[in-house]
């Protein structure tokens, strides 16, 4: 028997311009690499349906449900599964991603099953135990020896040993990018990742719950080069968008690696026709890399900067400094790498002069159009990192809470999508707020405010470019 499966990327409630459009690039990519592992390791054994829109999927036409999301989102998952369970009963209803992976002990009572980390291998085998059974809804009896999971038995909660991580990489096969057929399917169809993981650990960063602390493991040459030429091959871009995405959580972190696919790369003439999106970090860029990713064609590079002031880089883990910031700056302006760059607000001890430091730097960089873009969000404590820990001690967060807190993060990048105003009514009271002593809520939106004004012109003036 067949098993039909439903995929959903559970999201805010689109209630604003600004939800709205955070729900268009927001690509759940890992429902394409489940296809595929499934596709390819269990062939024949199920059907796969993603679907945007939960609300117009009738829950009696499948056997699983799978759900991804992320903090904010949790609150909808505990009503998403409590309404489909109502319809369907026998309906199976699983959740992945950093949340429950991050806090398997809060899987909701309407969830039957979490898995915790990376899910390809723990889904296989999980569809393996439920392949061999007729009935539904399926037994949870088996579910014992697969690693990685936490399920509810009667009224208990399971916890199953953590699983390994899958090596080597190229075991996955690429993502099944044709599952997804929203606006989203060009963001995914123009993307790959070639690692998973960080050699970092930020304090704020969530990535290490689900692959692993400071580790990071890498796809070969080969298979990156081969995941290439199929994207070349099997994607029609608008000739101005004419660039594929490398969504690695850190693509140079290796210099080694990064001279091989740059051959690679070259090698297959890939750099002649196509640009490059990278991420990249202040204290790893030199020359010598400036020039590997000028012979790559690298047109643009997202980078973590967080503040222009070194004592909170130093309060983040961050691992660099205001002065290495600048020369990333200085150095891919002399190679014509056009650098967008998130800085962070709203950390514990942050003062108004630090913030001042990071509005300086941003203003000071994109007056001489060193800075192309600037993304700013406010400090947020996600389950499984530093900041969580700090933010639980404190008495901010709890595992069971209104996780809608959460939302929101973003600071406004064009008024065009959404106006400081507008965003500051959906946060301030509402939002998690770490650092109260420091500087008072309502002073810190109105400081940001003020600095949000100070970069509408150049919001305007990159609106009107396109």
């Amino acid at each position: 028997m067949t098993i039909k499966i439903a995929f959903h990327n559970v999201q805010k409630l689109k209630s604003s311009k600004l939800q709205k459009f955070m729900s268009q690039i927001d690509v759940p990519i890992a429902f394409p690499y489940l296809k595929s592992y499934i596709d390819k390791y269990l062939p024949g054994v199920a059907e796969f349906e993603v679907v945007d829109d939960i609300n117009t999927v009738n829950p009696a036409d499948f056997d699983i449900l799978g759900l991804s999301a992320y903090t904010d989102c949790f609150n909808q998952v505990q009503v998403i599964a409590k309404q489909a369970k109502e319809i369907n009963p026998k309906l199976f209803i699983i959740i992945g991603g950093y949340h429950i992976s991050a806090l398997p002990h809060t899987l909701p009572p309407s969830v039957d099953c979490g898995v915790i980390g990376e899910g390809e291998e723990t889904f296989k085998e999980l569809l393996e135990v439920m392949g061999e059974e007729q009935t539904r809804p399926f037994p949870t009896g088996n579910f014992k020896k697969i690693n990685g999971l936490v399920f509810r038995e009667k009224e208990n909660l399971v916890f199953t040993p953590k699983r390994d991580f899958i090596e080597p990489l190229d075991t996955i096969p690429f993502p099944d990018r044709n599952i997804i057929k929203d606006n989203r399917a060009m963001i995914l169809k123009g993307s790959l990742s070639t690692s998973r993981g960080c050699p970092y650990n930020c304090y704020f960063c969530a990535s290490n719950v689900v692959w692993g602390e400071c580790k990071t493991r890498f796809f070969s040459k080969d298979y990156v080069m081969s995941e290439l030429e199929y994207i070349l091959n099997n994607t029609v871009f608008p000739s101005e968008l004419k660039a594929i995405a490398f969504m690695d959580s850190l693509f140079i972190s290796n210099k080694p690696r990064l001279y091989e696919l740059v051959n690679g790369i070259e090698e297959k003439g890939f750099n002649k026709e196509v640009k490059f999106m990278i991420t990249i970090r202040a204290n790893l860029i030199d020359e010598e890399t400036c020039k590997l990713l000028s012979r790559m064609n690298v047109s643009s590079v997202l980078i973590g900067m967080e503040s222009g002031s070194s004592k909170i880089l130093k309060n983040f883990n961050k691992r660099t400094t205001a002065q290495d910031n600048q020369l990333t700056l200085d150095l891919l302006y002399k190679y014509n790498i056009k650098p967008t760059c998130n800085f962070i607000f709203g950390s514990p001890y942050e003062t108004i002069d630090d913030m001042c430091r990071s509005f300086d730097f941003i203003i000071k960089n994109k007056t001489v159009e060193k800075i192309e873009l600037v993304n700013m969000f406010v400090l947020t404590p996600f389950p499984g990192t530093y900041y969580w820990d700090w933010a639980k001690e404190k008495g901010l967060v709890q595992d069971n809470m209104d996780f809608g807190r959460f939302g929101e993060i973003t600071v406004p990048n064009s008024p065009m999508i959404c106006t400081f105003e507008e965003w500051r009514t959906l946060r301030e009271g509402y939002g998690i707020y770490l650092n109260n002593d420091i500087i008072e809520e309502s002073k810190f939106y109105d400081v940001l405010n003020q600095f949000f004004n100070e970069l509408v012109p150049f919001y305007m003036k990159n609106y009107s470019l396109g």
